[in-house]
C-alpha cells in the first residue's frame, strides 16, 4: 500500500489571521470587565504583531514617525466607508477635510496611498479609485487599525 506524500502546510491568509485578531474576546460586551480589558490588550498586540512581523504586504517596521502613517492608513480607508451614492458630497468633504483636496487624483501622494492600498489588497479600485471600497479584508484591517489608533496602544504613544 502506498501513501500519498503529506500535502504542504500552508501558511493562514492575511484575512484569517485578521479575522482570528478580531474574534479575540468575542461576545465580551461589558468594557468593564477584566476580561475585556484583557481581549482588547490581547487583539492590540496581535495587531501589533501582525504590523510589524506577520503583515510582509505593508512593509511597515515601525520606525520614523508610525502614528503619521498609521493615522493616513486609517484616514484613506475610512474614506472608503462613505458612501459613494450619486450626489452625495461626504466623500468629496472628508476628501477636502483630511487631505486638502476634492478627489483622489489631484494629489499624487494620496493616490499613491490608494493605489497601495489596492495592491495590497486592503482596497478594491472600482471604476475610479474616488469610488473604492474596502475589501473583505480590508475592512477587517479598518476594524482592527482603527480601535487600535483609537486606544492610543503601542505605536501611537
Amino acid at each position: 500500500m502506498t501513501f500519498a506524500p503529506d500535502s504542504p502546510i500552508s501558511e493562514p491568509t492575511m484575512f484569517e489571521i485578521l479575522a482570528n485578531i478580531r474574534n479575540i474576546g468575542a461576545g465580551l460586551e461589558d468594557p468593564y470587565t477584566s476580561e475585556y480589558i484583557h481581549a482588547a490588550i490581547e487583539r492590540s498586540e496581535a495587531f501589533e504583531e501582525v504590523l510589524l512581523r506577520d503583515y510582509p504586504v505593508l512593509g511597515y517596521c515601525g520606525c520614523g514617525s508610525p502614528s503619521l502613517t498609521l493615522e493616513a492608513l486609517l484616514k484613506a480607508m475610512k474614506y472608503c466607508t462613505i458612501s459613494t451614492e450619486y450626489g452625495d458630497t461626504e466623500r468629496e468633504e472628508y476628501l477636502q477635510e483630511h487631505f486638502g483636496i476634492v478627489h483622489v487624483s489631484n494629489d499624487g501622494l494620496v493616490q499613491f496611498l490608494f493605489y497601495s492600498l489596492v495592491t495590497m489588497g486592503l482596497l478594491r479600485h472600482n471604476y475610479s479609485l474616488n469610488a473604492a471600497t474596502l475589501t473583505n479584508e480590508g475592512e477587517i484591517f479598518y476594524q482592527l487599525l482603527d480601535e487600535y489608533v483609537e486606544a492610543g496602544d503601542g505605536l501611537m504613544q
